[in-house]
């Protein structure tokens, strides 16, 4: 892995991919992120080494719970500053874009912050 922004990017693949067909395989990964399957499997054993996910012998991805954890707190980063970019009269394809480079640079405390002031408006 080559930073957190990275490892997210790989979970959250996962994460939507699991939700949208029920299993994930590594090709899947690699087309979701267009990626070359080899980098896959070399971010996949890394992501596996953290404990984060697992690859069963029918060579499914699963997340584990800590991956989950991560998974969670990714997708609601992204849904608030979708939400937050919305609001504010950006484009619904621009603030998917947006919000998928922002999530991975804010922090909890600033997530929670913004989360407030959007529930406040």
């Amino acid at each position: 892995m080559q930073n957190n922004e990275s490892k997210e990017m790989y979970i959250k693949a996962i994460y939507n991919i699991y939700k949208t067909n029920g299993v994930v395989h590594n090709i899947d990964i690699a087309n979701y992120l267009n990626l070359s399957k080899p980098s896959v499997t070399i971010a996949l054993k890394k992501l596996s080494d953290q404990n984060l996910l697992q690859i069963d012998e029918d060579n499914h991805v699963w997340l584990t719970d800590d991956g989950l954890k991560i998974a969670n707190g990714v997708s609601k980063k992204f849904t608030m500053l979708k939400d937050l970019l919305k609001k504010v009269g950006v484009p619904d394809d621009k603030a998917s874009n947006a919000a998928c480079k922002i999530e991975h640079a804010i922090d909890d405390d600033i997530y929670t912050y913004l989360r407030l002031w959007l529930d406040k408006y």
